[in-house]
């Protein structure tokens, strides 16, 4: 194996150990990882650099993992410096990310840095080097991630949105071209999302994705189970859906805001989708809704 590759497996375990902390188990894996990096850098081969990977894997579990584990553990009051610092509750007072940041301990003002969002950009990078990643599928990772960080309410949320990433980038490492389709028809998708009311066409989300029309067309209706034009109408469908539902919009309106440009092309699609003119639907829905209660009049 490349040392490369090597590398890249070390980081993401280094990745992974940051995503489950206390259990001390991918680190020392990482570092075997590392060694055998080294080792196949050197001229070791294969077979040499799996056997170091072995041998230290075992080794640094053996002796590593007790020595950190038996830290962790050990009371507040024994530890010095940063250590002491752990569990304790942390202010932050400057935006803390992979550059570094300010939080307030105790009373005292600390440096930080996010060593998570760190650790997976020295990751993505080590891919995008190889050629694993193009810039078009970092970047939108990236992209991704910033998005699920902004909305994650708890730890656990971003955890999960980090393990998300991660399993995409171990696709990515694992099954190249297969990791690489797939990220080029989410962003596809991604991309009809927003855009599906405006003139869509199939060359241009190919674009997006990164492949030839053809090609995509195919990848497109096998991720899918309908082709392209199937897809878009079905996304307009469900919107006009809910805003027919709505009740307060014309039917030229919802046309126009679904990207069926006409209430005509509205009617003739709707009915072939659903088996109801979009007015049918809108009565049906209202018969189906709360009716309003009357109010009691009394004589006085």
């Amino acid at each position: 194996m490349s040392w490369v590759v090597w590398a890249v497996i070390a980081i993401a375990l280094a990745v992974g150990e940051v995503l489950t902390p206390g259990l001390f188990f991918l680190g020392p894996v990482a570092l075997a990882a590392g060694a055998a990096a080294l080792a196949a850098a050197l001229g070791a081969g294969t077979v040499g650099s799996v056997i170091v990977f072995i041998v230290g894997s075992i080794a640094s579990l053996a002796v590593l993992r007790p020595i950190a584990r038996s830290h962790v553990h050990m009371p507040a009051i024994s530890r010095t410096g940063t250590a002491a610092l752990v569990g304790r509750k942390a202010f932050v007072t400057r935006r803390v990310d992979a550059q570094g940041g300010r939080v307030r301990i105790g009373g005292e003002e600390w440096t930080a840095r996010a060593y998570l969002e760190a650790s997976f950009d020295q990751l993505a990078e080590a891919l995008a080097a190889t050629g694993t990643l193009d810039d078009k599928s970092t970047q939108t990772m990236f992209d991704t991630l910033d998005r699920e960080i902004e909305d994650a309410d708890t730890i656990q949320e971003l955890f999960a949105a980090y393990r998300r990433v991660i399993a995409d980038l171990a696709d990515a490492i694992v099954r190249p071209t297969a990791a690489r389709q797939k990220r080029g028809l989410q962003r596809a998708e991604r991309y009809l999302l927003r855009h599906y009311a405006e003139g869509v066409t199939l060359d241009q989300v190919s674009r997006v994705a990164g492949f030839a029309p053809a090609y995509f067309s195919r990848l497109f209706h096998q991720r899918q189970g309908m082709t392209f034009v199937a897809y878009v109408t079905r996304l307009r469908v469900d919107q006009a859906k809910k805003l027919l539902c709505d009740g307060s919009l014309g039917l030229q309106r919802i046309a126009e805001l679904t990207g069926l440009t006409a209430r005509h092309y509205l009617n003739r699609v709707f009915k072939a989708a659903t088996g109801q003119t979009p007015i049918a639907y809108r009565r049906a829905h209202e018969r189906m809704g709360p009716r309003p209660r009357r109010a009691r009049t009394s004589n006085s």
